[in-house]
């Protein structure tokens, strides 16, 4: 609710400039808008709450499951997951994202890709220079294309500087966060998995 005022027997309502207004002069129109504006916000807030809630619940039940495998055989529990019910009609799919960025060591890497480039002869390695140029290059925010650059330790080029800078590319990778998704499906009528739709990711 706008903040109210009371000052010398008048009310006054604070808008989005922080200005006060009078309340003879808001309109009837303005009035509902706020009560209901504010109406619907409060039953999102309280939905809100009811799938956090939820979804740590549903968090905590496929942890300790998970779990309960692992500790059957003495480990713990790390990476993805796939689970269905016995009839397989039902699914719970468990993402783990690690959210990577490089360290210094990238530009050693950089550098010693470039000394490779260099030293061979041009035509043969053509494609491969527009591949590196490629992951090298960064987007419009400024971004380093991360698969692209760890992509570059598939190819087995018995170089040892090449080999060098793909150790320290190796090297250079650090998790910054990591985030786990839940997708809940179930089988329709057609036989084929449907998503039901929580939007847990956000939360």
């Amino acid at each position: 609710m706008a903040e109210v005022i009371k000052r010398n027997g008048q009310t006054y309502w604070k808008d989005g400039s922080g200005d006060e207004v009078c309340i003879k002069y808001i309109s009837s129109e303005d009035k509902k808008r706020d009560s209901m504006v504010e109406k619907i916000v409060k039953k999102a807030e309280k939905l809100q709450e009811q799938i956090v809630k939820a979804k740590n619940e549903m968090a905590e039940e496929i942890g300790n499951y998970l779990d309960l495998v692992a500790e059957k055989y003495s480990e713990s529990w790390k990476g993805n997951a796939e689970l269905k019910n016995f009839n397989a009609t039902e699914m719970v799919t468990v993402k783990i994202n690690e959210c990577i960025y490089f360290d210094e060591k990238l530009q050693i890497a950089k550098t010693k890709i470039d000394n490779c480039l260099t030293r061979w002869s041009e035509g043969s390695n053509q494609n491969l220079a527009l591949i590196v140029q490629k992951a090298f290059k960064t987007d419009k925010k400024g971004q380093l294309n991360k698969k692209m650059i760890l992509g570059l330790r598939q190819y087995q080029i018995k170089d040892k500087e090449w080999q060098e800078a793909m150790n320290l590319i190796s090297d250079s990778v650090r998790v910054e966060n990591t985030k786990t998704y839940y997708i809940i499906r179930k089988k329709n009528e057609s036989g084929e998995y449907e998503t039901i739709k929580l939007n847990f990711s956000d939360l």
